[in-house]
């Protein structure tokens, strides 16, 4: 019998609020954790090395043959999410054409970001694939910056004045759903011998999620504050963590999924 015995869970500071629980033993969790970066768990579960993890979404719709979803918790945001954020030094409808630094690692708000060009403006920019993406190098029109690095930026090129879009907030205004960048999956193949330890699992991330928003969410700064050495203040760490992240998943998530889905039918994107 195949059972489920290694997880794997994004190391970032947008995951910590579920991390962090789970890693201080603060709820129940008898498996084998594996951290790393969302590529690092893509691949370790398309070689079969992961039973569970958390993905980005782009990864779990072009893998969903074969990956099904902890319909519990997801990473997405209803409102300006502040990692997500698109810098121009142009108008954005003027991006056709132009050249967008985008990060290596982050297909979901890429395509999202595709997407939402297409849809609103009909642009098709050029992208160049970068390490740190970067707003003000002369030879790009525009960049794309997530994660960690979008909250350490963020004060500095404020003062620069471009001009700056928040993915998910476009993304909300333009389709009135959440945007979902990250999920937890599991996979397929183990569902029918592994229904309870499954259905645990779920309620797991869930417990450690409320308590990561809550009883916990001191922890959480904390930890976020350290990793990022003191370059983040501590109250814009606890407004991104309660106000601009959202960790649920509702039927406006999955609604959310499945649109994102058909759009990247639509534009061919996987």
């Amino acid at each position: 019998m195949k059972t489920i015995s290694k997880i794997g869970l994004i190391d970032f500071a947008n995951c910590l609020p579920v991390l962090l629980p789970i890693t201080t033993k603060r709820v129940d969790f008898n498996f084998e954790l594996v951290l790393g970066n969302p590529q690092q768990l893509n691949r370790l579960m398309a070689n079969d090395e992961l039973d569970a993890a958390s993905v980005s979404l782009f990864y779990y719709l072009d893998q969903k043959e074969r990956l099904e979803l902890f319909k519990t918790i997801s990473i997405s945001s209803f409102s300006p999410v502040g990692s997500v954020e698109l810098y121009s030094k142009i108008p954005v409808e003027d991006l056709d054409g132009k050249t967008i630094q985008v990060p290596k690692s982050s297909a979901t708000s890429i395509n999202m970001m595709r997407m939402l060009l297409l849809e609103e403006f009909g642009a098709k920019p050029d992208l160049e694939e970068m390490e740190e993406p970067d707003c003000f190098d002369l030879n790009c029109d525009a960049a794309l910056v997530i994660g960690d690095r979008a909250l350490l930026v963020e004060e500095e090129w404020a003062s620069k004045r471009p001009i700056k879009i928040d993915l998910a907030s476009w993304w909300f205004n333009w389709t009135k759903l959440p945007a979902v960048f990250g999920v937890w999956v599991y996979k397929k193949s183990l569902e029918a011998e592994n229904s309870t330890k499954i259905d645990s699992l779920a309620k797991t991330f869930a417990c450690a999620r409320d308590l990561g928003l809550t009883d916990l969410i001191d922890n959480v700064i904390k930890e976020a504050a350290g990793r990022f050495e003191g370059k983040v203040d501590e109250a814009r760490l606890l407004r991104y963590y309660t106000k601009e992240l959202n960790f649920d998943f509702s039927s406006l998530h999955q609604d959310a999924i499945d649109h994102y889905a058909r759009l990247c039918r639509k534009y061919d994107l996987f």
